[in-house]
């Protein structure tokens, strides 16, 4: 006797604790070197090739029109502290040298303080080359209530359509660099936009995710 078994499947995202975002207080941007008056483009995760943080500062090379541009790089190249360079991070240093009094490569911050750092940034760029599941590293950016430039790709454009922009991946570096300049050139609509990421946030916070959580597992007992 065979025995047949369905599986059946419920979708739940993610979930952050918008609120400690929301309410985090700026480091002061003299920690990082940086000034008040500075433009403050912000990646953070893991710095690896799949990221694109490579494009990412190929895209700031290019941005000779914006004054006091700088480029804050948070990571290391696993989760948790790297004992030592990887050849990766070692070439990102190399292409950046270039440009090395705007670029700031911060090492590994502590998630707890992650919310803070977010806050000085005035736009928060996830660059994906490659199809992320489920970017937690938006949602933050988004409770953070930074403008938010990321790549159309994975499940990115399900967190943050409407509240983003989002950008091909083909000719990314050109993609990156159009929008950085269209953030800084109209920051009223950059001030919005960052609004409407905090609000849209709230559909990834942790309560959020319980609550559907707990419907979905009873909406498929009911199947």
């Amino acid at each position: 006797r065979h025995v047949h078994e369905a599986f059946k499947l419920g979708e739940v995202h993610n979930g952050i604790k918008v609120g400690r975002f929301i309410n985090a207080q700026p480091i002061p941007r003299s920690k990082l070197g940086l000034k008040e008056q500075d433009f403050v483009v912000m990646y953070s995760g893991r710095l690896t090739k799949e990221k694109g943080v490579m494009e990412l500062i190929q895209a700031i090379k290019t941005l000779h029109d914006i004054p006091q541009l700088k480029l804050v790089i948070i990571g290391a190249s696993f989760y948790g502290k790297d004992v030592e360079k990887n050849p990766f991070v070692s070439s990102l240093e190399r292409e950046a040298q270039a440009i090395r009094e705007q670029v700031v490569f911060t090492g590994y911050i502590d998630y707890s303080e992650m919310p803070s750092y977010l806050k000085i940034a005035d736009v928060a760029v996830v660059p994906s080359v490659w199809d992320e599941p489920f970017g937690l590293t938006v949602a933050e950016a988004m409770a953070a209530g930074r403008p938010l430039i990321a790549t159309r790709g994975g499940g990115i454009p399900e967190i943050c359509e409407g509240a983003s922009i989002l950008v091909e991946r083909e000719n990314l570096v050109q993609h990156l660099s159009d929008s950085i300049r269209y953030l800084y050139q109209y920051p009223d609509k950059a001030k919005a936009m960052g609004k409407e990421a905090e609000k849209k946030s709230w559909e990834f916070d942790k309560g959020t995710f319980t609550e559907k959580f707990f419907k979905a597992i009873h909406t498929i007992e009911e199947q």
